[in-house]
């Protein structure tokens, strides 16, 4: 396809810059891909709360009603260390069980808030999903929740493997953590900082050498427009850092977030909603999900139909969101 012959009097945002790539350009697919992965290794450690508070003797006592004697046989026989077992989290000491669900919703949510803060002054790359959706044109949004949604599927689906064949917990905690650290370096060397970022951050010598690597690694839709586009960020190049300290410029983003949120009440309405599903979703997801293990039937493969059930979702909702 020939470029579009437009000329730019300025460079607006990133958006207006990706669009030029197109949408199968290989170096924004490269950072989705890499990135994506990330997403079914984190959901591990994330969804082996569900075998936490699994206790196969407890269970039996209770619905049984196996007696004293034959539920410290079945502990004795049991070859799975577990936190309930190693730590002996039963009795009067069950509600530490239970509290493991509480304690990672309690970290999660102030984990995200603080990361979503710092993300605003370091950038993206301290939130994966979001420097993805940064790094990709519009249009193709839709293919990264799609491929985002599919990942997390299948970390959730491992769970069940590792924990029926590795016994001992710690152990289950290595083979969750290991490919976190080896993803992490690769992700160092590999993964660029968000174009959104360094655009709104003013650095915009670096936006251009983001361009220029992204260039290398295959056609672009418009070269032309992005030749110019280039050469615009380098003769505007602004490096924020220099100018403004990095406090002041958290002052101006926070004052920028209130002075939207006073002059558009809508986004208050709109803030609640979220709230109000994120919450729901995560009651129900999470109940689920922990409950999958306690249906008639064999508990890894109940566990592995509940997350394959998500499937069709991620599956549909690209097409929906281009509606």
């Amino acid at each position: 396809m020939e470029s579009i012959t437009n000329s730019f009097g300025s460079v607006e945002n990133a958006d207006q810059v990706l669009a030029e790539f197109g949408s199968r350009q290989r170096y924004i697919l490269l950072i989705t891909t890499l990135l994506s992965i990330n997403w079914a290794i984190a959901s591990m450690p994330v969804m082996h709360g569900t075998f936490i508070i699994d206790d196969d003797c407890f269970l039996n006592a209770t619905m049984l009603g196996t007696n004293s004697t034959n539920m410290n046989m079945c502990m004795e026989n049991s070859q799975k260390v577990t936190p309930i077992s190693e730590f002996n989290l039963r009795g009067s000491q069950r509600y530490l069980v239970e509290w493991t669900t509480s304690a990672f919703m309690l970290g999660n949510m102030i984990g995200a808030s603080s990361l979503t803060h710092l993300s605003d002054r370091e950038g993206a790359l301290l939130v994966g999903w979001v420097l993805s959706y940064e790094s990709v044109p519009i249009g193709l949004r839709g293919f990264v929740t799609l491929i985002y949604g599919v990942m997390w599927v299948v970390g959730f689906c491992a769970v069940a493997p590792l924990v029926y064949f590795i016994v001992n917990w710690r152990w289950l905690m290595v083979a969750y953590s290991v490919p976190s650290i080896v993803l992490a370096i690769i992700y160092y060397f590999t993964i660029p900082e968000s174009l959104h970022f360094l655009m709104v951050s003013g650095k915009k010598k670096k936006a251009a050498k983001w361009i220029r690597n992204a260039e290398k690694y295959g056609k672009v839709l418009h070269k032309k427009n992005l030749d110019m586009m280039v050469e615009l960020l380098e003769k505007t190049y602004l490096d924020v850092k220099v100018h403004e300290s990095d406090k002041g410029m958290t002052e101006n983003l926070s004052s920028s977030l209130l002075e939207q949120l006073m002059e558009h009440k809508i986004f208050y309405i709109y803030t609640f909603v979220l709230i109000f599903l994120w919450t729901s979703d995560t009651f129900l997801y999470f109940g689920l999900s922990n409950y999958s293990i306690h249906l008639p039937g064999n508990k890894y493969w109940n566990y592995i139909l509940s997350g394959l059930a998500e499937l069709p979702a991620y599956i549909t909702i690209p097409y929906v969101l281009e509606k």
